[in-house]
C-alpha cells in the first residue's frame, strides 16, 4: 500500500500537530498495524481509505467520520492510523424495532418474546459469520459484502445510501442492510449519492444427512 497527504485534507487534519500536510509524490509504504499483513483490496473514499487482508481483516484511516467503521480514539486508535473496523450482526435501528414490537405486544397482553442481545464485536470475533470479501467507498460511505452474501455499510445516509434500517448518520461501526435475504451479494460500488450492490441467486442448501439405519 501506498499512501500520501496533501494540502487538500479534510480540515480536522489540519488541527492535529501530528499530521504533516505535505505533497508526497512517490509510493509510501503503510506501517503501523498494515505491517505483517497481506492486503487483498483496497477502496478509496473522500479523504479516506479502507483495506481488506487476505484473512478477512478490515481496516480504515483517513479523515475522521463514520465512514471509518471504527470508535476513533486519539490515543489507541487515531483516524490517520490504520485500526481494526468494527461490525454488527445486528444494526442500532433493528434493536429499537424488536424492543417496539415486544413493548407492544406485552400491552396487548401477548407474551413477550426475548430480545436478543447482540453486543457490538470486533470483527475477529465475528469473523466465523462474517468474513468480508470486498469492500467498497462511496464519497463518504462504505460497504462490505461478507462471504454469506450479507451486505453491511456506515457513513453518512444522505439520500439513503447506506441502505434500511441504517440510523440517519450512520453508527461508527458497520451494520447489516436489509433486502438480501433471497439473493447472495457479491460485489458493491458506492457514489456520492448511491450504493449498486451485485447480488446472485442464493447458494442451495445443503441437503438433510440421513440418519444411519
Amino acid at each position: 500500500l501506498s499512501n500520501s497527504n496533501s494540502n487538500s485534507n479534510s480540515n480536522s487534519n489540519a488541527t492535529d500537530p501530528k499530521i504533516k500536510n505535505e505533497i508526497i509524490s512517490y509510493p509510501t509504504k503503510v506501517n503501523g498495524s498494515l505491517k505483517n499483513e497481506i492486503i487483498s483490496q483496497v477502496a478509496i473514499g473522500s479523504h479516506y481509505v479502507i483495506a481488506l487482508t487476505k484473512d478477512h481483516k478490515l481496516f480504515s484511516w483517513g479523515s475522521e467520520g463514520p465512514w471509518l467503521g471504527r470508535k476513533v480514539n486519539r490515543v489507541t486508535s487515531p483516524y490517520y492510523k490504520p485500526s481494526p473496523m468494527l461490525i454488527n450482526d445486528e444494526d442500532e435501528n433493528e434493536k429499537k424495532n424488536e424492543s417496539d414490537e415486544n413493548r407492544v405486544k406485552a400491552e396487548a397482553g401477548e407474551e413477550e418474546e426475548e430480545v436478543k442481545n447482540t453486543n457490538k464485536a470486533t470483527l475477529k470475533q465475528n469473523q466465523s459469520k462474517n468474513k468480508p470479501i470486498s469492500v467498497a467507498c462511496g464519497e463518504k460511505h462504505s460497504i462490505v459484502i461478507t462471504q454469506n452474501g450479507s451486505v453491511f455499510t456506515c457513513g453518512e445516509s444522505y439520500m439513503n445510501k447506506l441502505g434500511c434500517r441504517r440510523q440517519c448518520s450512520g453508527p461508527d461501526v458497520l451494520g447489516e442492510v436489509c433486502g438480501f435475504e433471497d439473493s447472495h451479494a457479491v460485489a458493491a460500488i458506492g457514489g456520492s449519492n448511491h450504493t449498486t450492490v451485485i447480488v446472485t441467486p442464493p447458494p442451495p442448501s445443503p441437503p438433510p444427512s440421513s440418519s444411519p439405519s
